[in-house]
């Protein structure tokens, strides 16, 4: 996982997040983990966090800026939205999808404005 493609990297990370919740896996233990599936830039990021002792969370929104222009993040969300929606099947799989987008993204928006956007 080198960060370049935008996807990949937002599906990285929320198996990273998903993992670092289920074990309650602190800063150090979650970058020893990544370090060992990362190349390129992406890599060069971890490195940094384990240097600096930097929190996941602060990582985590720093990754998404670096590979991630500004602009680009909003269009990217509301197209993550839009294809949860369009997958169909339960709605308890739609909502965690919604979720776990958020999660990817760190949106604080509730379910009205994400159906707003949508």
């Amino acid at each position: 996982m080198n960060g370049i493609d935008v996807n990949l990297l937002c599906d990285f990370l929320l198996k990273v997040i998903k993992i670092r919740q289920l074990e309650q896996m602190n800063g150090s233990a979650i970058y020893e983990l990544m370090y060992r599936y990362c190349r390129g830039e992406l890599l060069a990021l971890v490195i940094q966090a384990i240097k600096t002792r930097e929190t996941f969370e602060n990582f985590h929104a720093w990754s998404l800026g670096h590979f991630i222009p500004s602009r680009e993040m909003s269009q990217l969300r509301i197209a993550r939205y839009g294809r949860v929606r369009s997958v169909g099947g339960q709605f308890s799989n739609y909502v965690q999808a919604l979720k776990d987008t958020a999660l990817v993204f760190r949106t604080s928006e509730s379910e009205a404005q994400v159906a707003k956007e949508l």
